[in-house]
């Protein structure tokens, strides 16, 4: 497998970290729909070859998670559309 294209890396990066910021902010508007509707724009993304757009998706939502809310607090929102969580 050849290595993927830098710029085409960046301009991935990129693209991701901006649908991310607006998945994050849905989240915390609690508004289900919104959350949906950003997930699914962020799902039209195509990464370049040898990218893998699972765990670019989750390093980059990782990247926007503040430690400084406790755990509980971070998934107060999953209650309100019927997740179960265990913290």
């Amino acid at each position: 497998m050849t290595a993927p294209e830098p710029a085409a890396v960046e301009s991935y990066a990129l693209a991701l970290a901006m649908c991310a910021g607006r998945f994050v902010d849905a989240v915390e508007s609690e508004d289900p729909d919104r959350v949906l509707a950003e997930f699914r724009q962020a799902s039209t993304l195509t990464a370049p070859p040898g990218v893998n757009p699972e765990l670019a998706w989750s390093v980059v939502l990782a990247a926007q998670v503040s430690t400084e809310r406790p755990l509980r607090s971070r998934l107060a929102w999953v209650a309100d559309v019927g997740i179960e969580t265990a913290a």
